[in-house]
């Protein structure tokens, strides 16, 4: 036996030692056994395979990179390739694990784990339909691996495609029940649906299954979030963000939960986080910007912004909260222009916040035409209905400003700022008993607030001690121009 052989011989055993440490999740008991192999036969591809795999398994990359190139090097193809695909993949070299996927895949076209590999590169780089047509060749391959369903379905759920998203994630249940990435990839997709009690039901099945799944904790935070159930949600977002602390979404959610709570500063922290993590993520520093904004510190929250545009140009909620920072700093007409950024100008977000740049601007008819759109678009926002209310009593229109009033208290009777629009409209139309009742509402719904009973104030003074003219101005004068109508439109 030549010398060569002979090595080769020696190293059996060390190689099977090492594939055994790996099995057990043990690289560095692999990798020693491994290295044991390569002294014993220094051209076996087998033995750096192994080790790329455990340095792999190590977190050491490039360490990883040189021993598979090397076994390439050794004609070792296929596996070869694999596992140096995997590592371009940990990296985010998706475009050389493609390449990788690709070779190995020509030089044995019968292997799923190539398919499957390319098809997961081809999802990382944008290119849906190419990772189906990747994932659909593994599958017909190897027609009874549910992890071959679940990256399908991940990519259809990407895609928009929910209901077929869904039958793979059946098809990965039926294949194999116990597989919680299964279900909670059915919540996901349920959950984007708006079917939110099923969506909650595949997710606590997964944790039933594994309680460790990061990906159902972060399900049931988005769903909890959705729900206005803020502090369950920061709670599950928490429980994901320590179970995979590189999840840029799970630091998201957390930051976007105590955004909702009020604590900017907590948001902030989690947010900067998620930027960190996701650097072109326009949620994240859209996000931020809203943390900062609360912090009072504008300019930084302007800044911000610049990243979520840059991230998605023409991004409607960044166009709005642009508009309304540069608003509280008195700078209207470019907040005007900020919402001439946003790609959808028709979206009820831009529309209603134009009119309230015009309405700042004093330019009344203006205003009342961009309130006037909202309330077509979103004939169920009250707010829409009682602001385009409000600036109608400023253009004098006090017949059309209680129709548009009284369609807001229809939406929503409980609202003591539309109580006290409609007690302006209908002073101002010289129905003052109707007026008064209607402050006196208005003031009993909203106990603290200052300018409900500045209004009540003035319309009591007025029933007792003067005509109409002196009346109708003093309401004028000091009637409540604040933010939103209590609708939360």
């Amino acid at each position: 036996m030549g010398a060569s052989a002979a090595g080769a011989a020696a190293s059996r055993g060390p190689i099977d030692r090492g594939d055994r440490a790996l099995e057990a999740k043990d690289a560095g008991t692999a990798l020693a056994a491994y290295d044991e192999a390569a002294r014993l036969a220094p051209r076996s591809a087998e033995a750096q395979i192994g080790r790329g795999r455990a340095l792999h398994g190590l977190g050491r990359r490039e360490e990883a990179l040189a021993a598979l190139d090397a076994a390439v090097e050794m004609g070792r193809g296929h596996d070869a390739l694999i596992a140096r695909a995997a590592v371009h993949m940990a990296l985010s070299q998706h475009g050389r694990a493609a390449r990788d996927f690709e070779s190995a895949a020509a030089d044995r076209p019968d292997s799923a784990d190539a398919h499957y590999g390319l098809g997961a590169a081809y999802e990382e780089m944008g290119r849906s339909r190419e990772a189906l047509a990747a994932l659909g060749r593994a599958i017909r391959l190897s027609p009874r691996d549910p992890d071959l369903r679940i990256a399908r379905g991940r990519v259809l759920a990407a895609a928009g495609r929910r209901r077929r998203a869904l039958a793979e994630f059946g098809a990965a249940i039926r294949l194999d029940g116990s597989l919680a990435e299964a279900h909670a990839g059915r919540g996901r997709v349920l959950a984007e649906a708006g079917r939110r009690r099923r969506a909650m039901a595949a997710f606590d099945r997964a944790l039933r299954l594994d309680p460790g799944s990061a990906e159902a904790h972060l399900g049931r935070g988005t769903v909890l979030l959705g729900a206005d159930r803020d502090r369950a949600a920061l709670a599950a977002f928490g429980r994901a963000a320590r179970l995979s602390p590189e999840s840029s979404g799970a630091h998201l959610g957390r930051g976007i939960a105590l955004l909702e709570m009020g604590r900017h500063e907590e948001a902030l922290a989690a947010l900067d986080g998620a930027a960190a993590l996701d650097p072109g993520s326009a949620t994240a520093c859209l996000g931020r910007a809203r943390a900062l904004r609360g912090l009072g510190r504008p300019a930084d929250a302007l800044a911000a912004l610049d990243g979520a545009v840059a991230a998605e140009p023409g991004d409607e909620d960044a166009a709005v909260e642009r508009a309304e920072i540069l608003g509280e700093m008195g700078r209207h007409e470019e907040a005007l222009a900020a919402l001439d950024g946003a790609a959808d100008q028709d979206g009820w977000n831009v529309v209603f916040a134009r009119g309230e740049a015009l309405t700042e601007l004093e330019r009344y008819e203006d205003a009342a035409a961009a309130y006037a759109k909202a309330a077509r678009i979103e004939p169920d926002s009250s707010t829409s209905h009682y602001y385009l209310g409000m600036v109608l009593i400023d253009l004098s229109r006090y017949a059309e400003a209680l129709e548009a009033l009284d369609r807001a208290a229809r939406l929503e009777p409980d609202s003591g700022h539309v109580a006290c629009g409609r007690s302006m409209a209908l002073a101002d139309l010289g129905r003052l008993d109707e007026a008064l009742a209607e402050a006196k509402r208005a003031a009993r719904l909203e106990p603290d607030d200052e300018g409900i009973a500045i209004v009540h104030r003035t319309l009591r003074k007025a029933k007792r001690t003067a005509g109409a003219g002196r009346w109708l101005g003093l309401v004028r004068g000091k009637r409540r121009r604040g933010r939103g109508s209590g609708s939360g439109a």
